[in-house]
């Protein structure tokens, strides 16, 4: 139970820090940033996802159109449930897009903020649509992992369990991140401190993580008071065997 307070604890201050990132860092147009002499530290954009002309990607489980996808497979040998897991990333650059311009953005960045945790429960709930395929043979969905040079499985009678993450095309964004100067202008990438991708907002976003981060502290509070209970009973408990002993 410790344990798990101690877990807690951390995402509590990643979401504390997160908080203040957002009320600290300042707010540029897409246009405006990528025309800017010198760069900030840091900085939020929001707009809308476009893919890089050189880069369109589509999903290779559902087909669609996407900027940024990850596949997960589960696989197991066949009549077992799967057991090994294999993640795929992109990491493609594609753009954000508002009234005032463009401006790039690294997938790794999306790749890096992204952990399941963040898709289902966190402050980047509802940016990603998901295509989950329950465990069984799909030799279809194998075959067209393949093709997309995602992963190439030689056991087609084995049981694969998988899901596809993406980030479609046109969906609404909002970006926290470091910008740089490359090739291709300014790029937003996963710099040191706080970074991340998130659909709502941003006033939206700054309650949401204010929230989160006050719910996790008062369970972590919870966690720590009642494991420090169990291990002080657990003591109390010993003392009739010290003293025997």
């Amino acid at each position: 139970m410790l344990a798990i307070a101690a877990i807690m604890f951390l995402v509590a201050a990643h979401r504390q820090a997160l908080s203040k990132a957002l009320a600290s860092t300042m707010v540029s147009g897409c246009g405006e940033l990528a025309s800017a002499r010198s760069l900030p530290k840091r900085v939020i954009v929001a707009g809308r996802a476009r893919p890089h002309p050189a880069n369109a990607l589509t999903a290779p489980i559902s087909g669609k159109a996407c900027v940024w996808y990850r596949v997960v497979v589960w696989h197991g040998g066949p009549g077992h449930s799967p057991r090994r897991r294999y993640v795929y990333s992109t990491s493609d650059p594609f753009s954000v897009e508002d009234d005032t311009g463009t401006v790039h953005v690294s997938g790794r960045l999306v790749s890096r903020f992204l952990h399941d945790d963040d898709i289902y429960n966190g402050v980047a709930a509802d940016l990603v649509e998901i295509t989950a395929l329950a465990a069984g043979r799909h030799a279809d969905a194998l075959e067209r992992l393949e093709r997309a040079g995602v992963f190439s499985f030689n056991h087609r009678r084995d049981v694969y369990e998988i899901t596809e993450y993406r980030l479609e095309q046109n969906r609404a964004i909002t970006v926290l991140a470091r910008p740089q100067r490359g090739r291709l202008g300014v790029m937003l990438t996963a710099g040191v401190g706080v970074c991340g991708v998130a659909s709502q907002p941003l006033d939206e976003l700054f309650t949401d993580a204010r929230y989160q981060a006050k719910g996790t502290r008062s369970m972590t509070r919870g966690l720590t008071y009642g494991g420090g209970a169990l291990l002080a009973v657990g003591l109390l408990l010993q003392v009739p065997t010290w003293i025997a002993g």
